[in-house]
């Protein structure tokens, strides 16, 4: 082994250093029954004696408990000093294990999550290799769609433009948030106002922010589905995976959900109901 590949070899993590931010947004809107006026992000450095850092960062858009996922992250950090950044899982479960008291969760495994992807970024950048393909990914392109601007607490005039420009931006999807206590039909319109103002091959998604009782959801997502959307994500509460499957079955487009599940547990339980089409997995 040469001195370079040697050094690379044993690249220790020095340190983790946590910052909270907290950025407004550019329109205040209306999500998931709360009202987001700024985007929380707790962000994560990672050292190594290599002199060579990782930024990790995950993001929040309400403010409680932000800080006290800060707090944890910093503790957890401190966890890591001297072990090797190329260590990932030795590193993911020494974090796991000192906080296995408060999760598998959110506050733990945002924390957490945040400290890994730095040390991924490190990683990276010591073996010069895109993420990507430390990851074992063959391709360097995926498929975007887009999301900001589509809220359901806007006007249907504004989401129209909201629309129109993402598309003119170059994206051939979109997805819409749903839910703000229409009717089926309601809903459905500002499907069809969308497709208006976008061309017929642009895909639809919709989003709607776990906002449905079953019986409601089942109503509405046959009218989206006749509305022509290409999927419906988290139409009722991640934790009824039965009534997930019930609309699965009663369905004919594609059933999202998963970003509010932790850890691999839960994905298996739902996969195993055939609660969902598409895995919808938080970095």
């Amino acid at each position: 082994m040469d001195n370079d590949n040697a050094a690379t070899a044993n690249a220790a993590i020095t340190g983790v250093s946590i910052e909270l931010l907290e950025t407004p947004v550019s329109l205040e809107y209306t999500a998931a029954g709360h009202s987001v006026a700024s985007n929380w992000h707790l962000l994560a450095r990672l050292r190594t004696d290599t002199g060579i850092d990782g930024i990790g960062w995950v993001v929040a858009n309400r403010g409680g408990l932000v800080r006290a996922m800060a707090s944890a992250a910093a503790e957890l950090g401190s966890l890591l000093t001297g072990l090797n950044v190329l260590d990932h899982h030795a590193a993911y479960r020494r974090m796991e294990r000192a906080a296995n008291w408060v999760g598998p969760g959110g506050l733990a495994t945002m924390a957490i999550s945040a400290i890994d992807i730095a040390q991924w970024d490190a990683a990276g950048k010591i073996l010069g290799v895109p993420l990507y393909r430390l990851l074992g990914g063959a391709s360097d392109r995926v498929p975007a769609y887009a999301s900001d601007g589509l809220w359901y607490s806007m006007p249907i005039d504004d989401l129209q433009k909201s629309a129109a420009a993402h598309i003119a931006a170059g994206y051939d999807k979109i997805k819409l948030r749903l839910g703000a206590g229409g009717t089926p039909a309601a809903e459905a319109a500002r499907v069809h106002a969308v497709r208006d103002a976008v061309s017929d091959t642009v895909g639809i998604m919709v989003d709607g922010t776990e906002s449905w009782d079953e019986a409601t959801a089942i109503a509405t997502g046959r009218a989206l589905q006749d509305a022509g959307i290409c999927w419906l994500e988290d139409p009722v509460d991640h934790r009824n995976i039965a009534g997930l499957s019930r609309l699965s079955a009663a369905l004919d487009i594609p059933i999202a959900a998963g970003e509010r599940l932790y850890g691999l547990d839960p994905f298996r339980r739902t996969l195993a109901a055939r609660a969902v089409n598409i895995a919808i997995i938080d970095v």
